[in-house]
């Protein structure tokens, strides 16, 4: 029963869905299928076989039917609020109380680890890892993008594209120390470990615990194959998954994580056996089965963006905080005003799908028209989707063919103004996906 070679996994759901399937719940939401739909849905089991392409997925909907979906038409299983159209909460309904205490390792293709640092017993090239679930986890330096002791409400969303120009620790004394980080070690009269960072020529080594962040120079990967959010922030890149119905839990297997070696928890960096936890449905919050078709676009870099109808005006942002990633990567793109952006866009991909939603302060006198623009080197600007947002239609549809993108394409979505002037026309791109 794993991702893979050959996979069985059974899952269920409750409630509304199927009360007597209830002892089975190992995932309650959704389901993505290959266009970018979504449905609400329980997942009775998944099942490929050795050597054979594909797969099939039996699912119950919300009549309480088992019907059977292919795997290949299933992008991911999603929160049951994107299947109910409830809109996104954004960065201002996360309570600063949910950061405080919640470090987290992110590695170069975006997987994290919440937890806290692990005991390091020499010198050396490996971070330890202490995940709640997953137990005392290694990675390798190459592997680190960044971890954070310290997480901030405030702290800009950091895209998945980006790379850092030089290995940099942030200091709780408001220092900041820039080079090449030299080695890692144990942590001198308490847990945890020491960096030590040649900064201009004089090696510093600084105990983790007088660390607000730390981010490394090491080039940034896409995540590939299938991948889970956790309720906890953590976002894992999985090698398998088993279920067991009886206990209503999944098992995960992280593909990039190894426990420590030895007992656990002991101060070894040799590698030791696969990092393996179970978890229920309250624990879950999306799987994507190929992290690699589904691209979030809140995971871009703004290429652009001008003002329409003002000289001046506040670009985009991603509305979310970076200590608690959205399911499948996809914050919210807050457009505070008319204006055009513009996101270099990956190749092979064939759809945009999401939500325009006016922003709920513009409720009442918001009225724009968002236009979504393709445009390829050599050609005019193909338009692919025109929503006008005010009235009574505060949230529209966004889906858009694009057709297949290669390499230079780019993607525009321009907001413009409508009768009532510029002001009050800030737009939330909630949930935008683009697809493979």
């Amino acid at each position: 029963m794993r991702i893979g070679l050959s996979t069985t996994i059974s899952l269920a759901l409750t409630g509304s869905l199927a009360t007597a399937a209830a002892a089975q719940l190992v995932f309650d939401g959704g389901r993505m299928d290959a266009a970018g739909a979504v449905e609400r849905v329980g997942i009775a089991s998944i099942k490929t076989a050795p050597g054979a392409p594909g797969g099939q997925l039996s699912v119950i909907d919300v009549r309480g039917v088992a019907q059977t979906r292919t795997l290949a038409e299933t992008i991911a299983l999603v929160p049951s609020a994107w299947a109910e159209g409830q809109p996104s909460p954004g960065a201002a309904a996360i309570d600063a109380w949910t950061l405080a205490g919640a470090p987290f390792i992110e590695l170069i293709d975006g997987q994290r680890f919440v937890g806290r640092p692990g005991h390091i017993s020499a010198n050396g090239e490996t971070i330890a890892w202490l995940h709640e679930r997953f137990g005392t986890l290694l990675f390798s330096l190459d592997e680190v993008a960044r971890f954070v002791m310290r997480p901030s409400a405030t702290e800009a969303v950091v895209p998945a594209s980006s790379s850092a120009k030089a290995d940099t620790v942030w200091l709780v004394n408001g220092d900041r120390l820039e080079g090449f980080l030299e080695s890692i070690g144990p942590r001198s009269g308490g847990e945890g470990f020491a960096l030590t960072i040649d900064a201009g020529g004089t090696p510093v080594t600084i105990p983790v615990d007088q660390i607000v962040r730390a981010q490394f120079a090491n080039p940034r990967q896409a995540l590939a194959g299938p991948v889970a959010w956790l309720a906890d922030g953590s976002v894992v890149r999985l090698a398998a998954i088993e279920t067991d119905t009886q206990r209503s839990v999944l098992s995960l297997t992280a593909s990039a994580a190894r426990r420590a070696g030895g007992p656990a928890g002991a101060a070894s960096e040799s590698p030791g056996t696969v990092a393996t936890a179970q978890f229920s449905t309250a624990e879950l919050s999306a799987i994507a089965f190929d992290s690699s078709r589904v691209l979030p676009l809140a995971g871009l870099d703004f290429l652009s963006y001008r003002p329409i109808g003002l000289s001046r005006r506040p670009g985009p942002r991603i509305d979310a905080v970076d200590a608690i990633p959205a399911a499948l990567g996809a914050a919210d793109v807050l457009l505070p005003g008319p204006m055009e952006v513009e996101w270099a866009l990956p190749t092979g991909v064939t759809r945009v799908v999401g939500t325009a939603r006016l922003d709920d302060v513009d409720a009442v006198w918001g009225e724009c028209v968002v236009v979504v623009e393709l445009l390829t080197a050599g050609s005019a600007a193909r338009e692919v989707a025109r929503m006008k947002l005010g009235n009574t239609a505060l949230l529209v549809p966004l889906t858009a063919d694009l057709g297949t993108t290669t390499a230079g394409d780019r993607l525009r979505v321009r907001v413009e103004p409508g009768e009532l002037g510029p002001i009050r026309d800030r737009v939330r791109l909630e949930r935008v996906l683009l697809l493979r």
